[in-house]
């Protein structure tokens, strides 16, 4: 059942929470409300296209517009944007697996980021579509001094590994 407040969040456009309430509503697989969470991608505000990346990854069901929409958004995205290696993982979390070698080498440099939040979410994107050919990033960062980073890895070569299976 859809709140009063649930649609309430959802509405303000120029809040980064309306992602997360568009995305509740996005969680029933409408792809008209995953639509709804990707007309957010437009915001000129930063944290509000972070925060609907962000949401996106976890959309259960694009469809080809959407995916498009958001595929052209990732790749003009400033690289300095904090909402970039969002977009990215969005785009690499419901890409054609045709498109994942680009998407992979665009994320590759956060991998040596000096930006600790950056290096997590490399292995946050790993988890979702990381092979074999990420693992050497994936170990090295397994050594990285903040705990939440070796985590990401760790749990990005077990992803990596089950997949393998």
């Amino acid at each position: 059942k859809r709140s009063t407040q649930l649609l309430e969040a959802a509405v303000q456009r120029d809040r980064p929470l309306a992602a997360y309430a568009r995305l509740i509503l996005a969680n029933t697989g409408s792809v008209e409300d995953a639509e709804y969470l990707a007309a957010l991608l437009g915001s000129y505000d930063d944290a509000v296209r972070r925060s609907a990346a962000y949401a996106l990854r976890f959309a259960p069901n694009l469809d080809d517009a959407t995916r498009a929409r958001l595929r052209e958004t990732a790749k003009r995205e400033p690289v300095a944007s904090p909402a970039r290696i969002h977009l990215l993982i969005a785009w690499l979390a419901h890409a054609d697996m045709a498109e994942w070698p680009e998407i992979k080498r665009l994320l590759r440099p956060y991998a040596q980021s000096d930006v600790q939040t950056e290096r997590y979410q490399y292995g946050e994107a790993m988890a979702i579509r990381g092979e074999a050919a990420e693992v050497p990033a994936l170990l090295q960062l397994l050594d990285d001094e903040d705990a939440d980073v070796r985590v990401s890895a760790a749990n990005a070569l077990l992803a990596l590994e089950r997949r393998q299976r």
